[in-house]
């Protein structure tokens, strides 16, 4: 019964990571063709009509929650915690962060360069796509998958996390540092990264049995 479970969730994670790639192949054209500038730009607009308080508790929240130094910490306290549990635990915990760079320096490498709305410092930024939205997602989901798979979490929890990234990426919208283009992107990118670990998971857990 384990083994069909498992052959479903590589099935479903393998159809998701091609689905996300499929997704990010078409917006990293629109965006080179400026497809999606008027859209972003009305999205913006949209955002900042209603005022909102990049300062407030819970704009703060998504800020630290998405934060590079609080999600390489969580990922690397749960590796810890499950690396008794063999490779199938801990090894997409560590893997997820490690992609999420990967795919940071070859977007900003090789894509077609969008530059953020705003940035602290006045200057220009690459902002496709979103770094933060894209770890949020992966480097969120693969670790609370991970502890789901190992019953030390419930599947309720898990489906209360993903709210974490979407609210992560909404937030650097409210702080005028992307273009929805790039949140969307960032979310995309982030699932497939997620789908990857995951689907890391269950190979390694089939073998396991054998």
């Amino acid at each position: 019964m384990d083994r069909r479970k498992s052959a479903a969730r590589i099935a479903l994670f393998s159809l998701t990571a091609l689905g996300a790639s499929a997704l990010l192949a078409r917006m990293f054209r629109a965006v080179a063709n400026r497809e999606l500038a008027e859209t972003d730009q009305e999205v913006r607009e949209e955002v900042l009509a209603r005022d909102p308080d990049p300062e407030s508790p819970v704009a703060l929240f998504f800020k630290a929650i998405s934060a590079t130094e609080f999600l390489l910490t969580m990922n690397g306290l749960v590796a810890l915690g499950t690396c008794r549990r063999g490779a199938r635990a801990w090894l997409p915990v560590v893997l997820g962060p490690a992609l999420v760079k990967a795919a940071g320096m070859t977007c900003e490498r090789m894509l077609p360069l969008q530059y953020a709305p705003t940035s602290k410092d006045g200057r220009p930024k690459p902002s496709f796509p979103s770094d933060h939205a894209m770890a949020a997602t992966a480097e969120l989901l693969v670790p609370a998958y991970v502890l789901v798979r190992e019953k030390l979490l419930t599947p309720a929890a898990l489906a209360g996390i993903v709210v974490i990234p979407v609210g992560a990426g909404i937030n650097r919208l409210v702080r005028d540092r992307h273009w929805a283009s790039d949140v969307v992107a960032g979310w995309t990118a982030g699932l497939g990264i997620a789908s990857v670990c995951c689907l890391v998971s269950e190979l390694v857990f089939c073998k396991d049995q054998r």
